[in-house]
């Protein structure tokens, strides 16, 4: 938080000039979060059969990752400066439509699923929104951030679980409305 705090003025300048946080910037910015992840995660690649699945795969995340979309201004303003250095959500002063949020007034099926080993957005920070919540469902992932939609497992621990949750969900939701009706 405090190197983001230090950054600030320089991120408020490139995204009140440019209209958005460029890719490039917010994949250093998530690089410095654990600065020896890329030089981890490339000495892994170093150590893989060159023609192999996990060699492909490893590229192909990579490319996906680097090949990314800037961040439009107002969403980067919001989850950086709101969000982080100024914890809107915790603190009650998050509003959307002028509305403050108050997760304990959610009053829909929530699904709150935490990749344990994120260091982009720290477990604890899910696990605050849990508490908040008034009946969440909560799923841990062993994953990280980005593993958790891409790894090995995601089919099997996030995908497969998730398709059953949201047919549950939305087939309960529609017979309880169909009673009121």
């Amino acid at each position: 938080i405090r190197l983001l705090q230090a950054m600030a003025p320089v991120l408020r300048g490139v995204i009140d000039h440019s209209g958005e946080l460029p890719v490039d910037v917010l994949l250093a910015m998530f690089s410095g979060l654990d600065p020896y992840s890329t030089t981890n995660k490339f000495r892994r690649f170093a150590a893989m059969k060159s023609e192999s699945k996990l060699a492909a795969k490893f590229i192909a995340l990579e490319d996906w990752i680097n090949d990314g979309v800037p961040l439009a201004g107002p969403t980067a303003q919001e989850c950086l400066f709101d969000w982080y250095i100024e914890n809107t959500p915790a603190n009650k002063t998050w509003r959307i439509d002028g509305d403050v949020v108050e997760p304990k007034d959610i009053r829909v099926p929530s699904l709150v699923v935490v990749p344990e080993k994120d260091h982009i957005v720290l477990p604890q920070s899910a696990h605050a929104l849990v508490d908040a919540l008034p009946e969440p469902t909560v799923w841990s992932i062993p994953a990280g951030h980005i593993g958790m939609v891409t790894g090995g497992r995601a089919q099997s621990t996030l995908y497969e679980p998730l398709s059953l949750w949201l047919n549950q969900t939305l087939t309960k939701i529609n017979e309880q409305s169909d009673q009121i009706a």
